[in-house]
């Protein structure tokens, strides 16, 4: 009898994380173009799958904090390094609206203030960003926001598998019973041509 191992489990979980991957490449800026409007579509409406949507913000968040906090430590402008941090952001729409607060931060506005406005980033990230911000720590607090959200990410990605697991098994099923199908069917269909020509004879 077949028994789930941790290791076969974290086979199929990263095999359902690189299907993901391998989707985002299809709807990528090189098949599509930058300002393409239905790259942006799609990935504004990648946004509202349950949990798919909810995994995507919180990649974006680990990512887009850790290479903000890591600019920052090599001495470039919160400026700078949000316009640069930003566009590492791979759902286009995210990316859209994380540039749009550009303005207000060269403007003077807060950061924190200006990614309420962004409309994105789940409360809690906010909050403690806003805490770095005002006790002279965003650098660090960044950090803190990239290494919580990576986790978070790790659980939101084992609901996905476990939600979505049973559709791919059926789905691998019907490719695997396609294919053969596609392999027996002329055999069988030329054995039985075959027998009647013997037959009539």
């Amino acid at each position: 009898m077949w028994k789930r191992t941790p290791h076969s489990y974290t086979n199929r979980r990263w095999t359902i994380a690189l299907a993901f991957y391998e989707c985002d490449l299809v709807w990528s800026t090189d098949s599509w173009g930058d300002d393409s409007v239905v790259l942006v579509v799609a990935h504004a409406w990648c946004l509202k799958i349950p949990l798919a949507g909810n995994l995507s913000v919180q990649l974006s968040v680990a990512q887009a904090t850790r290479s903000l906090a890591t600019l920052l430590a090599g001495g470039i402008t919160l400026v700078e390094s949000w316009e640069i941090a930003s566009e590492s952001i791979t759902n286009l729409e995210l990316r859209r609206r994380s540039s749009s607060i550009l303005p207000m931060i060269r403007e003077g506005r807060s950061f924190t203030e200006s990614l309420e406005f962004a409309g994105w980033l789940p409360p809690l990230a906010i909050d403690m960003i806003g805490i770095g911000e005002r006790s002279g720590s965003l650098r660090e607090m960044l950090d803190e926001v990239a290494v919580f959200y990576d986790a978070e990410s790790e659980v939101r990605l084992e609901q996905l598998t476990t939600t979505l697991e049973p559709a791919i098994l059926i789905v691998m099923g019907g490719v695997v019973i396609t294919i053969l199908l596609a392999i027996y069917l002329p055999i069988i269909q030329s054995i039985s041509g075959g027998a009647s020509i013997t037959g009539g004879r």
